[in-house]
């Protein structure tokens, strides 16, 4: 554990089975800058604050094969005081979040062969309030790709082959007040 005058973390590991043939590792941090700089400077117009957290697995499946699983996920705050929000098209406060994972799969079935393939997926989530609370922005991504690569030597030639599928979609809204009245404008895109 590692504590410091703006935040901490800890973090933790270990074998995988009894005959550890593999390892985890899980690590989180946390900040309190936000605490410390309000307790020095009260009159402090911005509030800030994240906490995350990442993880690795590893286990070897046999000579030629591994499996590995990678992870972080976060969150963030962001909030100005109502006096530095004047306007009430400002921003007062804005939430993320996002995590990302992928799975490895790493096989060589001959010494001169070796496939990876890796399967992973985002998502990511936003939300920015006005002075009043109203909604000014929001919105998300969720990205899944699937690679798989290969390589190896054939007659002292080497090789290297890819193939990628992606699945990504996303959306987002912002709204804005002009004139007494609100507007709108919706956007989503998939690729």
């Amino acid at each position: 554990a590692t504590v410091s005058a703006i935040g901490s973390s800890v973090t933790a590991d270990g074998p995988v089975g009894r005959a550890a043939r593999g390892a985890w590792l899980v690590a989180a941090r946390a900040s309190y800058l936000d605490p410390l700089l309000t307790r020095v400077s009260p009159d402090q117009p911005v509030h800030f604050g994240f906490r995350d957290v990442q993880t690795k697995l590893v286990r070897d499946l046999g000579a030629s094969s591994r499996v590995e699983f990678a992870g972080t996920a976060g969150h963030s705050r962001l909030e100005l005081v109502p006096d530095a929000a004047a306007g009430v098209n400002d921003l007062r406060t804005a939430f993320n979040d996002a995590a990302i994972g992928v799975v490895t799969l790493r096989l060589a079935p001959s010494a001169r062969v070796a496939l990876v393939t890796r399967l992973s997926g985002a998502v990511q989530q936003f939300r920015n309030t006005s002075r009043d609370g109203g909604l000014l922005d929001d919105g998300g991504a969720r990205d899944l790709v699937w690679r798989t690569d290969g390589s190896g030597t054939v007659a002292a030639t080497a090789w290297h082959a890819s193939v990628e599928a992606r699945d990504l979609r996303a959306d987002g809204r912002q709204q804005r007040i002009a004139s007494g009245r609100s507007q709108d404008q919706i956007g989503r895109a998939h690729v």
